[in-house]
């Protein structure tokens, strides 16, 4: 009776595995004419966002969005500044570090982190190519580092143009700076009781990128038709206007044809522009005239707004935090006694808070989003694949924002009131770790990234010997203010409006 039940009891189980593994093919089955139908619809109403099935990886998580449209990466709010969607894309699918979402006919994926952006950016020219934009190439010129498609064209391009950028030429630009940014703060400083300080950092970044880059003189009288016409160029690129940039660039050609024409017959000078033109790699190449238009036009875009847009961001959190300010202040005091008035490479390099209130502003509000390279055969990033044909584009925003050394989870860390605190980078345990990255990744990582901190430090130590005590008028801490949303770094809608209480005008070597 026992022996009959066991076998019963077995003959049950069996007949139930089979009825199971019938299932089991049955419902693969139909996943499979299911998936055969979904992939060539989902194929039609979101192109090119297809899993390539080759790969053994998962897609990135993330929305579609309306079929055909999708999403609009541009998307910005007045409280947020640009960048919006980036931003609300990653909150809302709990911060992955590789995303997706559907625009305008392909697929994009958002990826952060150093070693996620190092492993997309390190395969440039090979698996990822960079996307040209119409409209900036015209902009900027297609004979730029911008727009170099080809591994060995760019490594010798960015070579002769960054013989200009090296370290021993920007020590020899640190008297220029002072010079500049003394001219700058007695003429805004004087008989003012209010300053705006946007205005001013823009003018004192206008005035490297004519003076320093393309070398023109500062006695010129055409000097403030010049940063016009710059200020023209540039506010056309960020508009996305294509009947704004077309005279101020040309003006600014001439220019810069005129020097070329000049530097020819005298002989070359410190400028950038002259340090490209007689620059020649080890097989006698040199540079087009065409590529150093296109490469100082390059030099002035992504030189002059982003520092504006980080000094100006500066000058709002040290009137948010004026002990950071006093701290300055006393620093450069101490430093002015020990090495006299005049600024050199090495006093910058001893202002030691100087140089962590800069880095705190750009972990706090780095360049927006990242530009956009296309994938021209699939890679994996972080477990995740990304398919041939799919956009990406890195984040540096979330990146900082990610940082696993540096983060709250309810991101105190990035606001301004809360997050500011330059003492984190002489600290080994709270420095924020390889995932700031303000300045980029990979082969393109940015070429102008030492003659942006130390022109950004030189205005600050100046500042800082001129203006020892200032009220912050606007924006006030108790208020919300309106971020600008065309713009490559937010910054407040209205700009910075500070009241001196102590101003120091004298001369450089006073």
């Amino acid at each position: 009776f026992i022996m009959c039940a066991v076998a019963m009891n077995l003959a049950v189980r069996k007949s139930e595995g089979l009825q199971l593994l019938r299932i089991r093919k049955a419902g693969q089955k139909i996943r499979n004419v299911a998936s055969s139908i979904h992939r060539p619809i989902r194929n039609k109403l979101w192109p090119n966002t297809l899993s390539d099935r080759t790969i053994d990886a998962h897609l990135p998580p993330g929305p579609l969005g309306c079929p055909f449209v999708g999403f609009d990466p541009r998307q910005s709010s007045p409280s947020h500044g640009p960048g919006l969607l980036f931003d609300k894309l990653s909150r809302r699918l709990g911060h992955p570090r590789v995303f997706k979402f559907f625009s305008k006919g392909r697929a994009i994926a958002v990826v952060s982190g150093y070693d996620n952006c190092l492993a997309v950016l390190s395969k440039e020219f090979e698996e990822v190519t960079p996307q040209l934009v119409p409209f900036t190439s015209k902009v900027v010129g297609t004979s730029s580092l911008r727009y170099s498609c080809r591994s060995d064209e760019h490594a010798a391009l960015r070579k002769l143009v960054g013989t200009g950028l090296q370290p021993s030429r920007v020590r020899k630009y640190v008297p220029a700076l002072q010079e500049m940014a003394v001219r700058i703060l007695d003429s805004s400083l004087e008989c003012r009781t209010e300053v705006e300080m946007e205005g001013v950092c823009n003018m004192f970044t206008l005035d490297v990128a004519c003076g320093l880059i393309i070398g023109l003189d500062f006695e010129d009288e055409q000097m403030s038709e010049v940063r016009r016409q710059v200020q023209r160029w540039m506010s056309g690129i960020l508009s996305g206007q294509s009947d704004q940039w077309k005279d101020a660039r040309e003006y600014l050609v001439e220019k810069i044809e005129a020097k070329l024409d000049t530097l020819e017959a005298d002989g070359p000078d410190d400028s950038t522009i002259s340090a490209m033109l007689f620059a020649t790699n080890d097989d006698g190449r040199q540079l087009s005239r065409e590529e150093i238009i296109d490469n100082t036009l390059l030099l002035i875009l992504a030189g002059s707004e982003t520092s504006s847009g980080t000094l100006t961001n500066c000058m709002l959190l040290l009137g948010l935090h004026q002990d950071s300010w006093r701290r300055i202040v006393s620093e450069q005091e101490e430093l002015e006694q020990k090495y006299g008035s005049n600024l050199t490479r090495e006093v910058l390099d001893k202002s030691a808070y100087l140089d962590s209130v800069v880095r705190e502003s750009l972990r706090l509000k780095p360049i927006v989003g990242g530009s956009m390279r296309g994938i021209k055969s699939t890679i994996v990033v972080d477990g995740k694949q990304i398919p041939a044909g799919w956009g990406v584009a890195y984040d540096r925003s979330l990146t900082h924002l990610l940082d696993p050394v540096t983060r709250n989870e309810d991101d105190a860390h990035m606001d301004i009131l809360r997050g500011f605190r330059p003492e984190r980078w002489h600290d080994n345990e709270m420095r924020p770790s390889k995932d700031f990255i303000p300045f980029g990744v990979g082969p393109r990582y940015c070429l102008g990234a030492d003659l942006a901190m130390v022109e950004m430090k030189a205005f600050i130590a100046q500042m800082g010997r001129k203006v020892p005590e200032f009220d912050l008028v606007y924006p006030s801490p108790s208020e919300d203010f309106r971020l600008r949303q065309n713009t490559f770094i937010p910054v407040p809608e209205e700009g910075v409006v500070i009241r001196p209480r102590r101003v120091n005008l004298r001369v450089k070597n006073g």
